[in-house]
């Protein structure tokens, strides 16, 4: 029996994720004596037993009310993995006995060679798995940890009245998870084990869950999809709420833009950017300290009080928009461009939706997919997060419902026919500079650059990061540079029949497509009109095969993109962009704009 001084400890390091995990207090003194000591005494109060199909069941030994002070169990994780590059698939082809272990309870043949056996249990997994994080990270750094528990725990199955709930939770001493299962109501002799394995906030996104989690054994789910989906309506409540989540001071419009002939020189220019000031070298600009003496004021942090900056008669400019989220976040820029083409997809991007609000649209367009024999690969996306962090490619209804259970996602359709290079993907970052939006000014840099996959495309092995992703420079591994005229030789050496100068005029069009349609409306809906803002910005454009023709596909707008490679590469770039947004001289562009 562990001291009172221990339990005490105990709560001090614990107590929060109790209460978040809603664990009831009268368990905690059991649950404390258990993980002291690692005791798995599930086996005294359940026993496996199999159906007629072949499904294992956990099934209740002797009633257990829920208030018994012993009724809480740890259940163990016979896998945990991230779905970094191939880690998942690197433990399954290495790790002693994990394999077999694997297909036994997930029910696998267990037939053809390793790697075989490996994708077979990497797509039937996500019926089993869940997820924690590391609550002491930040989310850039906190990866989602998926796990698997064992026998036990997998044999418990969903149920939308379910009797026990279950919960990871991460003991200290021990530096381990395990997940924490108790009954939420008496529960007799002989009764199944149930949980719910969906959190949902309402009715219809607990179905599409469910359809997802349960596809295709679970029809009378995905058969209630069609009328969910025809009875729900976009609410201008609800997304007016996303537009307005980080809501900020958006000053009236100033009626005109003054005119950079009037400011004395040189223009100063205030900015906390390494890059800008170890290349900025036109006489026209010189450095200060402090924004207050600023005429061009250029921070990297996002600019939350406009009104200070445009009432200071010494800043002429600001590197930023009001409401530039539209743009920035990933499922406010695809709702503003679908709004814009009458709530259908905008031909310059992929169908997409936003794993909160549209999940049984989601799961609607999933089964119709499987039911049509289309493919059906979705890249799920952070709506908040860049550089490819915490994205996955999907391949599965289960995989796609799990997901989004890890925070605010979009699913976009996965590019299945991207034009290569070299046989691997590739995508462009394009520089926008973006003057006025009212009217509608905006140019793109004749700087851009290529991000390249390291292997070559294949449409299998979707956990491989190297073959499926193209931004490596915040990787480990190696990262290939092409530049503009390498990648013009080789185009043209590949696709003979296919003009680049045509293909980059399809982009150009539509990234002005793109800004038109986030400038259609006023703000929260749109960008907001400021005569003292300006804005560069990173599109990322990718090239599809639709049919024998190139098609341009944006993947997401950037606010201050790196533009380390542009610095390195093209030294004038940071002139370049200050003549265009400061000084309104496109023409002394060394390397040259495109007003569109």
């Amino acid at each position: 029996m562990s001291s009172p001084a221990a339990y005490a400890t105990f709560l001090v390091h614990h107590e929060a994720q109790l209460r978040a995990t809603g664990i009831p207090e009268h368990l905690w003194p059991s649950l404390f004596q258990k993980l002291s000591n690692e005791v798995f005494d599930a086996g005294n109060y359940f026993q496996l037993a199999r159906d007629e199909d072949g499904d294992l069941h956990a099934v209740v030994l002797a009633d257990l009310p829920a208030s018994h002070p012993d009724a809480v169990f740890l259940v163990d994780h016979a896998w945990t993995f991230t779905t970094d590059n191939s880690n998942a698939r690197d433990a399954l082809t290495t790790a002693p006995n994990l394999l077999p272990r694997m297909e036994a309870l997930m029910q696998l043949s267990g037939e053809g060679s390793t790697a075989e056996r490996a994708t077979a249990i990497l797509k039937a997994v996500w019926r089993y798995a869940n997820s924690y994080r590391l609550g002491h990270l930040r989310p850039e750094e906190a990866a989602t940890v998926w796990y698997v528990m064992d026998e036990f725990g997998s044999a418990i199955e969903h149920s939308d009245e379910p009797t026990f709930r279950m919960a990871p939770f991460y003991y200290a001493p021990a530096q381990c998870a395990f997940s924490i299962l108790w009954p939420i109501v008496d529960v007799e002799a002989n009764d199944f084990a149930s949980l719910s394995y969906v959190a949902a906030a309402t009715d219809d996104v607990r179905v599409a869950l469910c359809a997802g989690l349960f596809y295709p054994r679970g029809e009378e789910y995905a058969e209630q999809l069609p009328e969910i989906c025809a009875r729900r309506q976009l609410r201008e409540t609800s997304l007016t709420a996303q537009y307005t989540r980080d809501d900020e001071s958006v000053v009236g419009a100033m009626d005109v833009r003054q005119p950079a002939t009037e400011w004395e020189l040189p223009i100063k220019v205030c900015t906390d950017l390494k890059l800008m000031k170890e290349f900025l070298d036109d006489p026209n600009f010189v450095f200060v300290d402090h924004e207050d003496d600023a005429n061009v004021v250029w921070p990297t942090r996002h600019i939350k009080d406009y009104g200070a900056l445009h009432s200071n008669p010494n800043v002429k400019v600001f590197n930023q928009f009001p409401n530039e989220k539209i743009l920035t976040c990933k499922d406010l820029l695809y709702e503003t461009c679908k709004r814009a083409y009458g709530n259908q997809c905008p031909p310059f991007m992929a169908l997409t939706f936003n794993m909160e609000s549209e999940l049984p649209e989601l799961m609607r367009e999933y089964v119709r997919r499987e039911e049509a024999g289309e493919d059906n690969i979705w890249i799920c996306k952070p709506w908040n997060l860049a550089r490819s962090l915490d994205t996955t490619i999907a391949t599965s209804s289960a995989n796609l419902v799990k997901l989004a259970q890890t925070g605010p996602k979009v699913a976009c359709k996965y590019i299945t026919q991207p034009v290569l290079i070299k046989e691997r993907k590739f995508d462009f970052r394009f520089l926008v500079m973006l003057v006025d939006t009212e009217p509608l000014e905006l140019y793109v840099s004749g700087v851009y650059w290529l991000r390249i996959a390291n292997k070559p495309f294949t449409m299998d092995n979707f956990d491989d990061f190297q073959k499926h992703f193209t931004v490596m420079n915040y990787t480990d591994y190696g990262v290939e540079i092409m530049d503009n005229q390498e990648f013009e030789g080789h185009f043209a050496r590949e696709y003979p029949s296919q003009e680049w100068a045509a293909v980059k005029t399809d982009i150009f069009a539509s990234i002005k497509a793109l800004f038109a349609a986030a400038t259609s409306r006023p703000a929260p809906l749109g960008l907001g009109n400021s005569k003292k803002s300006r804005a560069l910005y990173g599109v990322d454009v990718m090239l599809e095969w639709q049919e024998d023709k190139i098609h341009p596909v944006i993947l997401e707008c950037n606010f201050h993109p790196d533009c380390t490679r542009a610095s390195r590469y093209f030294p004038k770039f940071f002139n370049d962009l200050l003549n265009v947004l400061v000084l309104n001289k496109p023409e002394a562009a060394v390397y040259g704009v495109t007003k569109l």
